[in-house]
């Protein structure tokens, strides 16, 4: 069987099949490590996961296929779980394969109360999980619902420098999908490997807060659309940044003005990766090289017609950021101090952003902002939002 091989990059060429009905291969690495203490960092054993890779896949092949020995099981549907577990997962197989054939590096799990990671540097492990439990407890003691369960972060699952790779470049990614077993979530990285250094995607915590914010919305509402979702993963993004104690101190000290250009509207979704990846010969955009890849102190207009889900996202992030930073000027006008400013305005919007998204319906860009403006409260910022959402064509009613 091919489960064997610990290259495994002949899956490249294997045509993708039915995702749910085979078994997702990360249940290998994380459920033997269900029950480690929280945030202590335990290697992984990689000569146990290669040498139960067949077995243990098999066990799950039964267990989905609801019987207990191969001679009672039905040979069609066991057969379809296999076939789609090596088409469907081919990806994931790459990366355990390349877990196990790199005799340089140690991989080590840290379990958090809201997600898994796996990454080579202990360190870094830790810090994804503490700071993922950060956000989700953040956003989710604003809601009546609770995180349903654990998410899997992958911060090392495909090195973009390898031109046999196949996938999509994307930095990083979310998904919630089922398999055979049930529901999983991830958080999937990328790396570069460059003079002896590896330079991951999920190092730079723009990049984890968006894919977090993907997270929090698809569980708050499960038919937001595309769109939408990039606009609230970037909204997640610049009220986790701008509610550090460290970002507050920068914008006192030198006195920024929000409303223009500045650190915390610049998503910088990779950072030092997302520069590397633009200098790739095979990835990069010649002459394009900048810290950031989304402003949201623009003004991006609405166009229902615009099929780039991404420039779509920015007429609504940039309404509720400009709304956020105009609110904060409004505040401190009040004679409230730049702290007490800014922490009042992050309070008032992640309260906003959960309970428009709470709202169990279909969210495009217009009824999401217009759910959004119902919920506030505040007559002054009520009259900020509906000029920014007007001045980018958002239809208000």
């Amino acid at each position: 069987m091919i489960f064997g091989n610990p290259d495994l990059s002949m899956l490249n060429q294997i045509p993708q099949g039915d995702r749910s009905q085979g078994i997702n291969p990360y249940r290998l690495i994380f459920e033997p490590y269900q029950n480690i203490s929280l945030y202590d960092p335990v290697e992984i054993d990689k000569r146990r996961l290669r040498e139960e890779i067949q077995r243990k896949l098999h066990e799950y092949f039964l267990k989905a296929a609801g019987c207990e020995q191969v001679q009672n099981c039905d040979p069609l549907k066991l057969s379809k779980i296999q076939t789609n577990t090596t088409m469907g997962y081919r990806t994931e197989f790459q990366a355990i394969g390349n877990m196990i054939s790199d005799n340089q590096s140690k991989f080590y799990i840290v379990n958090g109360k809201y997600a898994s990671v796996v990454d080579s540097d202990p360190s870094l492990a830790k810090k994804i999980a503490q700071e993922t439990d950060s956000i989700i407890h953040d956003f989710f003691k604003r809601s009546s619902s609770s995180f349903p369960t654990k998410l899997y972060i992958v911060s090392e699952e495909i090195g973009v420098n390898k031109p046999h790779s196949s996938l999509e470049v994307g930095v990083a990614k979310y998904s919630k999908e089922s398999d055979a077993l049930g529901t999983q979530q991830s958080i999937l990285g990328e790396y570069v490997d460059k003079n002896g250094k590896r330079i991951k995607s999920l190092e730079n915590m723009d990049t984890l807060s968006h894919e977090i914010g993907h997270a929090i919305l698809e569980n708050l509402n499960p038919s937001a659309r595309r769109d939408v979702h990039e606009a609230f993963a970037d909204t997640v993004t610049f009220l986790v940044q701008a509610s550090r104690k460290e970002s507050i101190q920068k914008i006192k000290q030198q006195n920024i003005d929000l409303t223009k250009s500045n650190f915390i509207s610049q998503i910088s979704e990779g950072s030092q990766y997302y520069r590397e990846l633009q200098q790739h010969p095979l990835y990069g955009e010649p002459g394009k090289i900048k810290e950031y890849i989304r402003d949201l102190a623009g003004v991006y207009k609405y166009d229902e017609k615009e099929t780039n889900q991404y420039k779509r996202s920015l007429s609504l992030s940039s309404t509720i950021y400009s709304s956020w930073a105009e609110y904060i000027k409004y505040l401190q006008s009040q004679g409230k101090s730049t702290e007490s400013s800014i922490y009042q305005a992050n309070e008032v919007f992640k309260n906003l952003l959960v309970k428009t998204a709470e709202n169990k319906v279909e969210l495009d860009i217009p009824t999401f902002a217009n759910i959004f403006l119902k919920n506030i409260n505040d007559p002054k910022l009520r009259e900020i939002f509906i000029k920014n959402a007007k001045l980018r064509n958002i239809p208000i009613r």
